[in-house]
């Protein structure tokens, strides 16, 4: 046992612990078994070994952890986005169907531009943001807004304490901004309109968004984006401020005097839900556009204390939503920009449905009683497309008889506007027809010859001024080519219907003052002398076109004279034709001066004259009676269209007519141009004509003496005929975008509360209709 001790004793001496040896009085010690051991700690090695290998675990376990709550974020703004996107959707779709209508927007209006006043689309909405240079840039997005026009609904007369009664409560309401309740019938606008459009949540505040880093480096500021608004407003509600009496919520188109004109609000100001700033770029928060705003969020522009009812309501959220979109590149992240301007896409956009090459579909020309010889020459006059509410329209009209093939008849008519001018309050400068020639100009939008002008005619007939037709008509007709095809017509875009029917008393000499009287064709039906038959005539003598012979009666007991042969077809009538007005002028249908391609619309024709039943209303102006046989007492028969003439059995190439020959009936043919002097050309030839107005021609019974008075509506365009060469009847195609179907296309962008830069984004579309609209 000693020496095993001895041996433990050695072999401690020669020991090392921590790189010292230790000596052998210690090593007796702590041979001893009364000394405690000494325990190792671990090394620096140990340690940071430990805590890499630590490192790599707390790594392994929490990157997957942030990526499932980024995922699990991204996945839920994605849904949120999802299900506001299609709320959003079904209630504007829903909205538009219950409504009367929707503004039309297709125009031009002022707005300044970065400080440049420019035209630009009624529908756009102006955003600011920030340059190439950090500044911030004016930018006019198109289609980022909606005007609804609600059917009036509800008692107007249901007001208590100054509001109106909520139906379903049955208290007074002061939100209210119209009445409310079951839809007025018929349907008819109502009191207000609803807008949806974009602005900032915070107008009053720089545009500001800290998540994506491309128009702006990334903050920890609040953000302040575009968002979505539905306002309902009467917009001709108004307020007392300290320049007078003011409209609440727009401003006002200025009238003669430069003064405010409170019936006339400024729809279509693109900047109006964006504040004016003054020349250091500070938001201007005490003028008219300020107060304007601040009635639509109900707060008071300078304080920001509320002021009342909030009409713009945000549909999306109010926070990490964004309505527009820079465009940038996927790959690098660098923003477009055009210069100094970044391109910016609105994300929701309210487009009317563009229609290509309608055909308008023609309407009944003729009804029961109104028959007449050649009735298959006659046209429609009145032509309707698929939808109505038309916006930018452009109508092609191609004459019957046209042929592309052949270069004499190969013109045809394009009604169009020009929206890239305007007048300065968002209209274009007019809407013309031009007779357009393929041989000379490639596109049909652009050239051709002006030969009429539509927005002068509707212009004059709606001051009530005189001739609109004659004052309408443009020099390009002074073109064989474009007078042979030209077809004049008018449209009603509301309603979606081309009119090519006009008064004649619509067609006049401006310079002539003939005072109050209708400038119609009026014929005396004797002269001086009074009512005459052939029996008591004695004054027969001389030429039949002298003027003693002019009256209808005269001109009758003339030729009952001289043409012994005709009795007892000798007629009493009067040649439209050639029928002059009160004012000397002739109307359309003049066979040298007029329009080949004018005729009578069936059943237009409204005949005044004496009485001619005996009583004690002998004498008195009545209106007369059409008849299709020959005519009695307060009677006339008319020719609407040219009747097949008399023929030598060869029929012309072009319209498959018989060519005239009247020497089959005792009189040689009547010359190429009429000849007021010319027998057959002034009396027998007309009665084949359109506008020939047979009267009683009784020989026994004289017409009392007074004047014949006639009303009637021209067209120009004709129907299929006999007509072998070319098109068989006039036809009508539009294109235009229509507002009884509004394409909503709708983006909600999300920006997720992650570490991730990119927004979740939803893209819906749907189309309304609106049914309430009356054609």
């Amino acid at each position: 046992m000693i020496s095993g001790a001895r041996e433990l004793a050695r072999r401690l001496v020669f020991r090392r612990t921590e790189g010292t040896v230790i000596h052998s009085s210690w090593a007796r010690k702590l041979a001893s078994p009364a000394r405690p051991a000494i325990r190792r700690a671990f090394t620096l090695i140990e340690l940071l070994t430990v805590m890499a290998i630590s490192a790599i675990l707390m790594g392994l376990i929490i990157v997957p952890l942030v990526q499932s709550f980024n995922m699990t974020r991204t996945a839920q703004a994605f849904a949120d986005a999802q299900d506001r996107a299609r709320i959003l959707t079904e209630r504007i779709s829903l909205e538009i169907g219950n409504a009367v209508g929707v503004r039309s927007t297709s125009g031009l209006t002022r707005a300044m531009v970065n400080g440049v006043s420019e035209k630009v689309p009624q529908h756009s909405m102006i955003v600011q943001v920030p340059g190439a240079d950090g500044a911030l840039v004016d930018i006019a997005l198109p289609y980022s807004k909606v005007d609804i026009i609600k059917p009036a609904e509800g008692d107007p007369a249901s007001i208590r304490d100054g509001a109106y009664i909520d139906p379903n409560t049955g208290l007074a309401d002061p939100t209210l901004t119209a009445p409310k309740g079951q839809v007025m019938l018929p349907v008819a606008p109502g009191a207000t309109i609803v807008r949806y459009s974009i602005g900032l949540r915070n107008p009053f505040a720089n545009y500001n968004n800290p998540y994506d880093g491309l128009l702006m480096v990334r903050n920890a500021q609040q953000d302040n984006l575009y968002v979505l608004y539905r306002s309902e407003v009467n917009p001709l509600e108004t307020e007392t401020t300290g320049a007078g009496e003011r409209l609440k919520y727009f401003l006002e188109e200025l009238d003669g005097s430069g003064q405010p004109d409170l019936s006339r609000p400024i729809y279509d100001d693109p900047g109006f839900f964006t504040p004016n700033r003054d020349g250091s770029g500070n938001i201007i928060r005490n003028d008219d556009r300020a107060r304007i705003i601040g009635n639509w969020l109900g707060i008071d522009p300078v304080t920001g204390a509320s002021t009342g009812t909030r009409r713009a309501i945000i549909q999306t959220e109010v926070s990490r939503y964004d309505m527009i979109q820079s465009v940038f590149n996927l790959g690098t992240r660098e923003v477009s920009y055009d210069g100094n301007i970044p391109r910016i896409v609105s994300l929701v956009q309210f487009a009317p449905e563009q229609m290509s090459s309608d055909p308008a579909e023609g309407q009944v020309a003729a009804r029961q009683g109104e028959e007449t010889e050649n009735a298959a020459a006659i046209a429609p006059d009145v032509y309707v497309t698929k939808y109505g509410l038309w916006d930018r329209a452009l109508i092609r009209n191609w004459p019957k008889g046209w042929n592309p093939g052949d270069v004499n008849r190969n013109v045809y008519n394009v009604a169009r506007g020009d929206i890239t001018s305007g007048d300065g309050t968002g209209f274009p400068t007019g809407v013309s027809i031009y007779a357009y020639d393929p041989d000379d100009s490639p596109v049909d939008f652009e050239g051709g010859l002006e030969v009429f002008d539509i927005s002068a005619y509707e212009g004059i007939v709606s001051r009530a001024a005189r001739y609109p037709f004659s004052q309408a008509l443009r020099g390009g007709l002074s073109s064989p080519k474009a007078r042979d095809a030209f077809v004049p017509f008018t449209y009603r875009a509301g309603t979606g219907k081309i009119v090519t029917s006009f008064s004649i008393a619509e067609v006049g000499d401006a310079s002539v003052n003939i005072g109050a009287v209708p400038n119609l064709p009026t014929l005396a039906t004797s002269g001086p002398g009074g009512p005459m038959t052939p029996q008591t005539d004695s004054d027969t003598g001389g030429q039949f076109w002298e003027a003693r012979h002019k009256p209808i009666n005269e001109k009758f007991n003339k030729v009952w004279a001289d043409q012994p042969g005709l009795q007892p077809g000798v007629h009493r009538f009067i040649d439209l034709r050639v029928a002059e007005a009160v004012d000397g002028s002739f109307g359309p249908l003049h066979p040298n001066n007029g329009f080949q391609r004018a005729m009578i619309v069936p059943g237009s024709e409204e005949v005044y004259g004496p009485d001619q039943l005996p009583g004690p209303n002998l004498g008195r102006t009545v209106r007369y009676t059409r008849s299709t046989r020959e005519p009695g007492p307060n009677q006339y028969k008319i020719n609407y269209v040219d009747k097949q003439e008399p023929n030598n059995g060869v029929r012309d190439p072009i319209t498959d007519e018989f060519q005239v020959d009247y020497s089959v009936y005792g009189f040689a043919n009547p010359p190429a141009t009429y000849d007021e002097r010319n027998f057959v050309s002034a009396v027998i030839q007309p009665r084949f004509k359109k506008g020939y107005l047979q009267l009683n021609s009784s020989p026994t019974d004289a017409l009392p003496q007074g004047d014949i008075l006639v009303s009637y509506r021209f067209q120009f365009n004709g129907a299929a005929g006999r007509a072998r060469v070319g098109s068989q009847e006039d036809v009508f195609a539009v294109d235009y975008d229509t507002r009884q179907l509004i394409n909503v296309l709708l983006t909600i962008r999300n920006y997720p509360q992650s570490t991730l830069p990119n927004p979740q984004g939803v893209t819906l579309k749907s189309t309304a209709t609106v049914r309430n609209y009356i054609r």
